[in-house]
């Protein structure tokens, strides 16, 4: 059997002597390519251990090329050793800086980042040099200077008294301290000034990076401590909201409804509601608060309240909207609500309606589309304003469609909209079906629209969720009008 030839003792030596650098590059590079991997695969990306993990990395590997043995161990001449280690230097402040700079106190930061972008301007003027005229020495100087210039800016901005104390600021300290002393020894060693131990700067960067990583790691399990605790507020919110929805679908005598609700986020801006009223009739609100999530569903609630505060006005839609807008009017700041309200009484064959700035209803009759278009200002623009009150016949076969504008909106990959027409013409194509069904054949032509299915996949897959919520209420007239 072949043995493997032996290893020279020079080599031996040399890697003895290497040990310690040998050890600190290993943690220096397990702890930039954790540290990467773990801002990519966060969701926004974390600027500032991604720059952490990049400054981790490129240290371990101008290490690495420093080392006595790399030659051998690498394979690398010793000329391009030196300029790969003059390149790493130049560039390792931009990441290293930009970290700290997210850091420090608000007051230095702008500061801080300016001197990332000198940084960053003398890193490209000095990889040109490289490329232009191979010879690090006459760089080196410059490099040096600029490191002591960007430790004591940042020994500055630490430092400064006054700050409000925190166990990042009293940990990041210690940490930077420790690490700018060996950058100012590892220095004034290249300056020839004192004498200091060649790898001694990788202790230090160790520490360092002990110090970072145990801050690192306090923010990271304490933002998932806080997104833990809103996702449990969220899902709070979301039972909240669907507790203001009605529990079940109103039944009348002649009609027909269904209703398809699906929010954009976990809670949503849009609200609809039934309500009773005198002689078999039925009241329908869609209503839309401008916004998503929280802020949107706060007020939504809001518009729950104020319809039933005008229940006694079920049966007049111009005065629900108009008690409505009273007590919203100078409560919205950057918000608007927009709402229809219509009142269908089957028995006499007649459909009221009133609108504050929403989409049109749609009304099928006899395979003409027809939009139920008349309204006014969204509700609490104005402080005295009658919203005016509209009327139809309905008749049996009727569709009534009412819906928020997060339908015609559904924008396709493209960004083309789904747009009225289609909207029309789905509801005239598909008007012979019953309310639950042509409202579940709109949200699936939606879904495809927004979302195309892959061919061959099932008819749930690619259902995804909208950029708005999205609310549609459908009435069907079943039997015909009694007198």
């Amino acid at each position: 059997m072949a043995t493997a030839p032996p290893i020279p003792p020079e080599l031996l030596a040399q890697l003895r002597g290497d040990l310690l650098p040998l050890f600190v590059a290993a943690i220096t590079l397990t702890v930039g390519t954790a540290s990467i991997a773990l801002a990519v695969a966060r969701r926004p990306r974390d600027r500032a251990l991604l720059s952490f993990g990049v400054t981790a990395e490129l240290y371990g590997v101008r290490l690495l090329l420093t080392l006595n043995s790399a030659g051998v161990l690498f394979g690398i001449d010793a000329v391009p050793r030196h300029l790969a280690v003059a390149a790493i230097g130049y560039c390792i402040l931009v990441p290293f800086f930009d970290f700290l700079s997210r850091l420090v106190p608000a007051r230095w930061r702008t500061t801080l980042r300016r001197l990332v972008a000198v940084d960053l301007a003398c890193a490209v003027a000095g990889l040109a040099f490289l490329a232009w005229r191979p010879d690090a020495v006459a760089l080196n100087l410059f490099f040096s200077w600029l490191a002591l210039l960007n430790v004591g800016m940042v020994l500055l901005a630490l430092l400064r008294p006054g700050e409000p104390p925190s166990w990042e600021l009293r940990r990041l300290r210690a940490a930077f301290g420790i690490v700018a002393f060996f950058i100012l020894c590892e220095n004034l060693r290249g300056f020839r000034i004192i004498a200091w131990p060649q790898f001694a700067e990788g202790l230090g960067m160790l520490v360092f990076v002990g110090g970072l990583g145990s801050i690192v790691a306090r923010q990271f399990f304490a933002g998932r401590s806080r997104l833990a605790a809103l996702r449990q507020e969220l899902d709070t919110a979301r039972l909240i909201q669907s507790s203001l929805l009605p529990a079940e679908l109103p039944r009348l005598p002649g009609l027909d409804v269904a209703v398809r609700y699906v929010p954009a986020t976990e809670v949503a801006g849009d609200l609809y509601d039934f309500l009773p009223a005198s002689g078999n009739r039925l009241g329908v609100l869609v209503a839309d608060v401008s916004g998503h999530g929280v802020p949107a569903a706060l007020v939504a609630s809001m518009v729950k309240i104020a319809v039933a505060a005008q229940a006694a006005d079920a049966a007049a839609p111009g005065k629900m909207l108009t008690g409505m807008s009273h007590i919203f009017h100078r409560r919205l700041r950057t918000q608007f609500i927009t709402a229809v309200y219509l009142c269908l009484d089957v028995g006499a064959g007649s459909l009221r309606w009133a609108n504050a700035g929403h989409p049109p209803p749609l009304l099928l009759r006899r395979g003409e589309v027809r939009e139920l278009a008349a309204g006014g200002p969204i509700l609490g623009r104005l402080a005295r304003r009658d919203y005016a009150e509209s009327s139809t016949t309905l008749e049996a076969g009727d569709r009534l469609l009412v819906f928020s504008d997060g339908i015609p909106e559904a924008a396709s990959p493209s960004g083309e909209p789904f747009g009225d027409d289609r909207l029309q013409a789905f509801l005239a194509a598909h008007g012979h079906l019953s309310a639950d069904a042509l409202a579940g054949a709109l949200l699936s032509q939606l879904e495809t629209w927004s979302r195309p299915r892959p061919p061959g996949a099932s008819p749930d897959e690619g259902a995804q969720g909208f950029a708005d919520d999205l609310t549609l209420v459908v009435a069907a007239v079943a039997s015909p009008a009694a007198s």
